[in-house]
């Protein structure tokens, strides 16, 4: 039986005959290989090589030259030497033409195919691509997913600054300390405010507080930031019932913080509920006969989602719409309908994508409010839902990459390039969705 040799272990079987000793054959290529000779026939000659038997035809070879059996021991030590170095320097691949095309008949006589340094058998071949494909295949997954969804966790060092200002008070609660509102009910990461002797304002603060611990761990988890805010002070809740309050509050904290319904100020990690009708941002005013339009643990989902995303933020500068749909996304509040939305567009009453992107200031009417939001939370949710499961986690670093101060357009490019043909693309699936498409 004959022994076919790789390229590696031609190599070391062809080299020139030197003063080691051994049998030495010539083939009439020119070439000189270092053997012992075991078995000569009219045929063939077997021989010992450093890597094993070898046979090759007596066509192929020019002339013998024998040694003693002395020098062959030698030779022998010396192969040891060989594989020695060999297995710890590696060796260089260079045949000759007449070697390489000799080694690669005998492996194609085989039925052997060559893919790079080695020869396999078709099924052989077909399981190492496979299996190498899908290597690659993973290891793009996985660096895909790194760059894309790598979850952002605050630093120590932001976490005290966070915690250490949420102990301290604002202006607007310190009125409210002094007014001497009750703080009738506390949970685990909340105080709520409130005057106990008035029945609705007991109805308000019962709405609250019934379970705003389990929507804190709901909505970090949703919004993908669990792991980032770990409340170790707790939130403070005012709660408005009158124009009056709500008045002198939002006089207070200042108008660019105020919503129509409402604020959140998250470096002292306050909220600041109004849901009995109009908050003044429109003009009108409010009478004790207008009713409630939106129930406060409505408002106050709504809220805290805002907070929880500013700390998420680290309440940077960052564009209101970004602020304003991620609250009403999470929270679920649905200000506005795609109904009322068709009728805006078709009078051409609404905020296009490009100014959406630019507001800096909540409209002053409470439709034009609420109409805003709903612009915001289509974009939000085109955003989040354009990689399913991973969505929110990529939005968070998109949201962060814009808080660092990086521009929307660069901010899109890099998180969501293979998901929109471009920008534009955006605007028209943004569109689309307004109109309940």
């Amino acid at each position: 039986m004959r022994m076919y040799l790789s390229v590696f272990s031609m190599f070391v079987l062809m080299c020139v005959v030197s003063d080691s000793g051994g049998d030495e054959i010539i083939l009439k290529t020119g070439e000189k290989i270092e053997g012992i000779i075991l078995f000569e026939s009219s045929r063939d000659i077997t021989f010992e090589t450093i890597l094993g038997n070898v046979t090759l035809d007596n066509e192929r070879i020019e002339k013998v030259n024998k040694y003693s059996q002395k020098q062959n021991d030698l030779l022998r030590r010396i192969w040891e030497l060989k594989r020695k170095d060999a297995s710890q320097a590696g060796v260089d691949n260079q045949l000759s033409d007449e070697e390489l095309r000799l080694f690669e008949e005998e492996q194609k006589a085989k039925g052997l195919i060559k893919h790079k340094d080695g020869w396999y058998t078709k099924a052989e071949l077909e399981r190492l691509l496979e299996d190498k494909k899908k290597e690659i295949q993973d290891k793009a997954v996985e660096k895909e997913k790194q760059e894309k969804f790598e979850k952002i966790y605050v630093t120590d060092k932001e976490r005290k600054e966070i915690e250490k200002n949420a102990e301290k008070e604002s202006k607007a609660l310190k009125y409210v300390r002094r007014k001497q509102w009750d703080q009738e009910r506390a949970t685990k990461y909340f105080n709520v405010y409130y005057k106990k002797y008035r029945m609705k304002d007991n109805r308000m603060a019962a709405q609250i507080s019934g379970a705003p611990d389990n929507l804190y761990s709901k909505l970090i988890k949703d919004m993908g930031i669990d792991g980032y805010i770990d409340w170790q002070v707790k939130c403070d809740v005012c709660l408005l019932d009158n124009e009056s309050s709500w008045s002198q509050i939002k006089t207070i904290a200042g108008p660019s913080d105020s919503t129509a319904f409402g604020f959140s100020i998250a470096k002292e990690r306050e909220i600041f509920v109004a849901p009995y009708g109009d908050t003044g941002l429109s003009g009108l005013q409010q009478t004790s006969n207008i009713p409630i339009i939106y129930s406060a643990d409505t408002l106050f989902n709504y809220f805290l989602s805002e907070l929880l995303w500013k700390e998420f933020l680290q309440d940077q500068d960052v564009p209101l719409w970004l602020i304003a749909g991620t609250a009403s996304y999470y929270s679920g509040t649905g200000m506005y309908n795609s109904e009322k939305m068709g009728k805006d567009i078709k009078a051409k009453k609404y905020m296009s994508f490009g100014n959406l992107l630019k507001t800096k200031k909540y409209p002053k009417s409470e439709k034009d409010f609420e109409k805003f939001v709903y612009e915001s939370e289509n974009l939000v949710r085109i955003l989040v839902n354009v990689y399913e499961s991973d969505g929110n986690l990529a939005f968070c670093r998109f949201a962060r990459m814009i808080a660092q101060g990086k521009s929307f357009k660069d901010s899109f490019e890099e998180i969501y390039k293979d998901k929109f043909e471009s920008i534009d693309d955006l605007s028209k699936k943004w569109f689309e969705s307004l109109k309940g498409k």
